[in-house]
């Protein structure tokens, strides 16, 4: 049974379901200069600025969750500090089930450097990231170290960020495709 680093498409689709998201995207804009709303931490932002501070957060989202998963703790701070509302509840749980089940992931060889994440949409303290990135992260038994999945696949996603104060949180995300190996979007 696949069980591999799967927390993204369970997290996503329960987030996208209880929100009742929909497939509409949106493209990126050229850059501008835009005058920030009362909820922006800065006065102004170029377009290109905020595109980078919204892409530095989805990395540190990411990171967190590779964090958490290999070390065993679905409270890990960083995991709060980098997601929000039914994203965070579902990921938390997701990792709570596994380690309950005594298993944790290990990154695999290119699981933290082959995101090709690229900003989409910002609208109003939200934006939309398109991510390929290929999930060969293995999950492991914590007491054995025996692998129990060592699948590699390549994973087209889609999330949704909140601005909550002056970081960018993921808040929901979804699985548009998926390829076995490493194909598709990253071939």
């Amino acid at each position: 049974m696949r069980q591999a680093v799967r927390w993204l498409a369970a997290v996503a689709l329960t987030a996208c379901l209880a929100a009742g998201c929909g497939s509409s995207g949106g493209s990126a804009k050229p850059s501008t200069t835009t005058a920030a709303s009362a909820t922006d931490a800065s006065p102004v932002t170029t377009r290109d600025e905020l595109k980078d501070q919204i892409l530095a957060d989805y990395r540190k989202a990411n990171n967190a969750y590779y964090d958490a998963i290999s070390i065993g703790d679905p409270n890990l701070p960083s995991i709060e500090a980098t997601h929000t509302g039914q994203n965070l509840w579902s990921l938390r749980k997701y990792l709570t089930d596994l380690f309950a089940k005594g298993q944790r992931g290990k990154d695999g060889p290119h699981s933290r450097d082959t995101s090709r994440a690229v900003v989409q949409q910002v609208l109003e303290g939200k934006a939309i990231v398109q991510d390929c990135r290929i999930d060969d992260g293995v999950i492991v038994d914590s007491r054995t170290g025996a692998v129990i999945d060592a699948d590699v696949v390549t994973k087209l996603l889609r999330f949704e960020l909140s601005r909550v104060g002056e970081v960018w949180r993921v808040s929901s995300g979804v699985e548009r495709s998926r390829w076995d190996g490493i194909n598709g979007c990253a071939a």
